[in-house]
């Protein structure tokens, strides 16, 4: 059996004989690699904590003391730690593994009327155009409301509506104000074929 010892912090994806196991396609990073020897001077029961868990018995423990095999300990965010000796190593990480991660944007926009909610679909298909459009990912684009408890007066409420009315600086979406453009070149290229139609039967 192979004796496969990666170097400490190493990342990527790891193949493991059986009966070890880590979560396919799952990124760990070898936390630990230490010496049978140094985890007995830890006070730590190597047996109970590697080797019993996985089914394996006091027989493969010492076979793998006989080949001074390491104990390595790898870890990935959300996933329980693996231990497992160097000799059920199959192989280590290359550097084709790429890191990803999920990533959310998120837009609070404080506390709003209630009625706000049903009027930002324009919203939402602009964050969702404008983000595909910059960096080529089409997002799902949804709403999340916290209730409040708190309420606000009309008066306030018309002093709010209004100031945030008075700061809106672009009232229609990209792709109509798109449409209305080319609408309007095609009148003018309309316009421009008519005239140049007269130009020539005037000078026929």
């Amino acid at each position: 059996m192979a004796n496969i010892t990666p170097p400490p912090r190493l990342r990527g994806i790891w193949q493991l004989n059986a009966p070890f196991a880590v979560v396919p396609d799952t990124i760990y990073m070898a936390e630990a690699v230490r010496t049978i020897d140094e985890m007995l001077g830890l006070n730590v029961n190597i047996l109970e904590r590697v080797y019993t868990p996985v089914g394996l018995t006091k027989v493969e423990y010492e076979s793998d003391v006989l080949n001074n095999a390491m104990i390595i300990t790898l870890t990935a965010p959300g996933q329980k730690t693996v231990y497992v000796p160097s000799t059920y190593i199959a192989s280590m990480p290359d550097d084709t593994a790429i890191a990803y991660d999920y990533v959310v944007l998120s837009i609070p926009l404080g506390a709003v009327p209630s009625s706000l909610v049903n009027s930002l679909q324009q919203t939402m298909d602009e964050v969702k155009s404008t983000v595909s459009d910059l960096i080529g990912i089409e997002p799902t684009v949804s709403i999340n409301v916290a209730p409040s408890v708190g309420t606000v007066t009309a008066e306030q409420h018309r002093v709010n509506e209004q100031n945030r009315l008075n700061a809106i600086k672009r009232r229609t979406t990209e792709h109509a104000q798109l449409i209305a453009s080319e609408a309007e070149n095609e009148r003018l290229r309309t316009i421009i074929a008519d005239y140049e139609q007269r130009l020539t039967a005037n000078k026929a």
